[in-house]
């Protein structure tokens, strides 16, 4: 990942995204993080036509209003052609097998993690 990369990270609690942006921001000096609390925030604003490039999408899976698999569906959905340059990946406190395993078979989830995250959690980018 570059060090002027853009990442999102999609998380309904206020805690785990600044734990998210301050060990994004010692891994990777100088990226740009997004932060939304829900993921219709997030979908709006991949449809804005003045949005930045995102290279790296971190969603939670337990999010209100929409999941982070329903996020996923439309990311996929609305943009195809995003598929080879911004990686998805699903982050919960969650070990359960049936939702690692649907993260995996998911087309636009590049990866599964469980939190808290840590610096090795780029290692898939």
């Amino acid at each position: 990942m570059t060090a002027n990369a853009t990442i999102a990270v999609i998380d309904d609690s206020s805690m785990d995204r600044f734990i998210a942006r301050r060990m994004l921001g010692k891994a990777h000096p100088g990226c740009e993080v997004i932060e939304f609390s829900y993921a219709e925030e997030a979908v709006s604003y991949l449809k804005s036509p003045s949005r930045k490039a995102i290279d790296l999408i971190l969603i939670d899976i337990n999010l209100p209003r929409m999941n982070g698999f329903e996020f996923a569906d439309s990311f996929a959905s609305l943009y195809p052609e995003l598929k080879g340059h911004t990686r998805v990946i699903m982050v919960s406190h969650s070990i359960n097998p049936a939702d690692q395993e649907r993260a995996r078979a998911h087309p636009a989830i590049d990866s599964y993690k469980t939190k808290p995250l840590t610096p090795g959690i780029l290692d898939v980018v």
